[in-house]
């Protein structure tokens, strides 16, 4: 399909589809209707002659751009084209929920698009407003096996900052790299088996003092003491908080996660 086949030749030029909503209130960028038919070639098309709407949420209800349709509609190819034109992974901070696409793969449990998405979340998981990551919702919807997932890509993660905390304390953190590259990334397993010669002559590490300074792990247990002491004391933080809190804040999450792919749906028909 070509734009100009679309038929609504005001509305391209324009830059946003009524999408049919009987509330008049939802409208969608061509590049959302392309992503949801699962028109590959007419969302390149789009994209060369209005690269902005990668990133527009338009009107939709949710806040949605390109790339939660396509998640939303299961279209792993244009998800994948769209993750490399670099789409955006989150949903703005006016967002009803805040739900990201992996959130929307997560309710659909669909474990391929989880997959594909977690490469855009290098650096931990996205929340929705109320905190609920992609990890606590699988959990929450029976997921399990997304869930495990999920969880080992929060682990890595965590593991990856946690290393690179302890070795820029050190002055070290251009190294970071290699160890991560050698799979060196948890800390506690360094801790516990320590670096040898061989393993520093792989990393590519070659000077003296920096070599003596990664062996002796210069200063791991005091920084693993001190964060240890800030997780409990951040963990006490959370229990005051939720004590006086809103019970009710993940369940509605949930909710407007759920009420989002059936009211999607309505206001696309």
């Amino acid at each position: 399909m070509k734009v100009e086949e679309l038929g609504v030749p005001e509305e391209v030029r324009s830059g946003y589809l009524d999408a049919g909503s009987p509330r008049g209130t939802v409208a969608w960028t061509p590049l959302q209707f392309a992503c949801a038919l699962g028109d590959e070639e007419l969302a390149e098309q789009i994209l060369a002659q209005d690269e902005h709407q990668l990133h527009s949420v338009s009107k939709t209800k949710y806040s949605y751009s390109a790339l939660h349709v396509a998640t939303r509609f299961g279209q792993a190819s244009i998800v994948d084209s769209l993750l490399k034109k670099g789409a955006m992974t989150t949903t703005p901070a006016d967002g009803v929920v805040g739900a990201s696409p992996l959130h929307i793969a997560v309710v659909q449990g669909n474990m391929p698009l989880v997959q594909r998405l977690l490469s855009a979340y290098p650096h931990g998981m996205p929340m929705t407003k109320n905190g609920t990551t992609p990890y606590e919702l699988a959990k929450r919807l029976g997921h399990v096996e997304i869930s495990q997932v999920l969880q080992d890509h929060e682990q890595r993660a965590q593991n990856k900052e946690q290393l690179g905390n302890w070795l820029a304390s050190i002055g070290m953190v251009e190294y970071a790299p290699q160890f991560e590259e050698a799979g060196f990334e948890d800390v506690h397993f360094l801790l516990a088996n320590g670096l040898t010669d061989s393993v520093l002559d792989r990393m590519k590490i070659e000077k003296p003092g920096h070599r003596m300074k990664l062996q002796s792990l210069y200063q791991l247990k005091e920084f693993l003491q001190v964060e240890d002491e800030d997780e409990a004391e951040q963990e006490e933080d959370d229990d005051d908080e939720s004590s006086g809190g809103n019970t009710s804040d993940d369940e509605a999450s949930e909710q407007g996660l759920e009420e989002d792919s059936s009211d999607e749906d309505s206001d696309e028909d």
